[in-house]
């Protein structure tokens, strides 16, 4: 009979010793991160100032829930990416079980944002409280992200990946 583990109890530890996920610090990795990036228009400069704004106010009066930093956060940049919009379908608290046969090992958990085109993911959200960092939510995200993969490394961290904002 097959052991059931819950997405949200899964460590790094563990996907790096069941799956052999490594941390690389090689910044070439992701050459995307590199690629030349079309300007952000000065309208979309201020929108994500008014965003930040919001979340740094809110942050600085309490510890923010989960949907809080969905409502806040999450949606609004969403919404500036267009992924509301077609060819890309979202949807939200989707229930997810992976079967690891030769380890009799199910993990189940729920992804709070997946934003589709056709069968291919194209963004995962995990949401977790604002005061919490991005290590909090990632053995999830990388566990649903990487279940068809082999190896995955992590990106080093960069002031751009280092919090939820």
């Amino acid at each position: 009979m097959a052991t059931t583990m819950r997405a949200g109890d899964v460590t790094l530890h563990d996907l790096g010793a069941r799956f052999g996920l490594q941390l690389t610090k090689d910044a070439t990795f992701f050459l995307e991160w590199h690629a030349e990036l079309p300007e952000i228009s000065e309208q979309e400069k201020q929108q994500l100032d008014r965003i930040q704004a919001s979340y740094l106010h809110l942050v600085s009066q309490r510890s923010l829930v989960e949907d809080l930093v969905k409502m806040v956060v999450v949606s609004p940049l969403l919404y500036l990416a267009d992924f509301f919009l077609p060819p890309l379908s979202i949807q939200a608290e989707v229930v997810v079980q992976l079967s690891i046969a030769d380890e009799e090992l199910a993990i189940e958990g729920k992804i709070d944002i997946l934003v589709l085109h056709n069968r291919l993911w194209i963004l995962l959200i995990e949401s977790k409280r604002a005061a919490a960092s991005i290590e909090v939510g990632l053995p999830q995200l990388l566990r649903w992200g990487s279940r068809n993969c082999w190896r995955v490394c992590l990106p080093a961290p960069t002031p751009y990946n280092q919090s939820m904002v």
